[in-house]
């Protein structure tokens, strides 16, 4: 869930957020 309501809802958006996940999930592993 994103803090900023302005944030539009697009693939591009999406796909960035999945891939700082997927760093975020291999930093902490």
């Amino acid at each position: 869930m994103p803090r900023h309501r302005t944030t539009p809802r697009t693939p591009l958006v999406r796909r960035l957020h999945v891939d700082l996940m997927r760093t975020h999930t291999s930093a902490c592993r």
